[in-house]
């Protein structure tokens, strides 16, 4: 009986093990398409803050600077500050890739958002 019950056991929770795993694919619709961006944060060897270079995948990563309103390399005080302002410009967090190139200096986060489909 206890080995029965005991089976019984491993075989609901593996089940329920399967379905908790299962994620639904993201559902876009016609109208909406996702864009994706690799953030590089890096710091100022003199100075202690930090500025981004956005790459979309079809140009140098380090030629899209972050700018500020007057087309200025936009500054942030630690590379969350990065995140908070990318978040704020519509963005979501999707990857944090770390530096194994031994460089303490480098950090990369991968972000996405969805957008109006271009009719």
């Amino acid at each position: 009986m206890k080995k029965i019950c005991t089976l019984l056991l491993l075989i609901v929770g593996s089940f329920s093990l399967v379905l908790a795993q299962e994620q639904p694919a993201p559902q876009l619709t016609k109208a909406t398409t996702v864009e994706y961006v690799s953030v590089s944060v890096r710091s100022f060897l003199v100075r202690k803050n930090y500025v981004a270079y956005l790459n979309y995948g079809d140009s140098d990563a380090r030629s899209n600077h972050i700018m500020d309103k007057t087309g200025e390399k936009r500054e942030f005080t630690n590379p969350m500050g990065v995140l908070k302002y990318m978040a704020s410009e519509g963005w979501q967090f999707v990857a944090f890739i770390p530096d194994d190139d031994g460089k303490i200096t480098d950090r990369a986060f991968l972000m996405k958002r969805e957008l109006p489909a271009a009719n």
